[in-house]
């Protein structure tokens, strides 16, 4: 509560600052991919790809600069089976999780989206224009971890396995969002932006096994797909 209470803090500024005709909502569709003690790559394994949803509200602050908050459902999910060098472990985990995140949407050329007609009234100009993004957030996970496959008889393995399980079946992690993407204005009310970003955690327990394999390294997750934009305004 205290870091969701401080991110708002962060954010409000912005939100009165705002020009109140610039306002957007929209949703995100897309998928999520997790990267931890399950699997041993930056991305994840065809088979592990799942579902991610999200609600979204933006607000332009400048005419490049934009501030977007969201809140965003996943499920992550790993198999050891899924890979030859882990297969003996029989690791797997199935964490659904929820999102909530505030970022700042840098456009570059965004400045170009309107301009004053020979009339001095106000136009848009419908781009097709990249952006970057990075802010923070908080995520929360149900955890889901089956340990059941294992049948080897490593005691640090074996007493790993005791103290991650100790830990419980849910976990909350502060979150770095951070990644770019590409907008396409379909006209002058609806943008839809195609975007991928990963998430840096200071959590190892997102798939609740941290002692049992890498208690070093922390956990990360991604989100592709894509997000589309109402404009509310006249």
């Amino acid at each position: 509560m205290k870091l969701t209470f401080f991110t708002l803090l962060l954010i409000l500024p912005f939100i009165l600052t705002a020009q109140v005709n610039y306002w957007q909502g929209g949703i995100f569709v897309g998928a999520s991919g997790f990267s931890g003690d399950v699997t041993p790559q930056a991305t994840p394994d065809p088979a592990e790809v799942s579902l991610a949803l999200g609600l979204i509200g933006r607000v332009d602050v400048t005419s490049k600069l934009g501030f977007r908050g969201s809140i965003t459902y996943a499920n992550l999910r790993g198999d050891d089976a899924n890979y030859p060098i882990r297969g003996d472990r029989g690791f797997r985990f199935n964490t659904t999780l929820i999102e909530l995140a505030g970022v700042a949407e840098w456009e570059p050329f965004a400045s170009n989206r309107y301009y004053a007609n020979a009339r001095g009234r106000i136009e848009m100009d419908r781009l097709i224009s990249p952006y970057l993004f990075a802010g923070v957030g908080i995520a929360f996970a149900n955890l889901d971890t089956d340990f059941s496959r294992y049948e080897g008889n490593n005691p640090v393995i074996e007493q790993g396995i005791q103290e991650d399980r100790s830990k419980g079946s849910s976990q909350t992690a502060f979150v770095l969002p951070l990644g770019a993407g590409i907008k396409f204005d379909i006209s002058n009310r609806l943008t839809i932006g195609i975007e991928l970003g990963g998430r840096l955690t200071f959590s190892d327990y997102l798939d609740g096994i941290s002692m049992a394999a890498s208690p070093d390294n922390d956990d990360a997750y991604l989100f592709g797909g894509v997000n589309t934009y109402y404009r509310f305004f006249n």
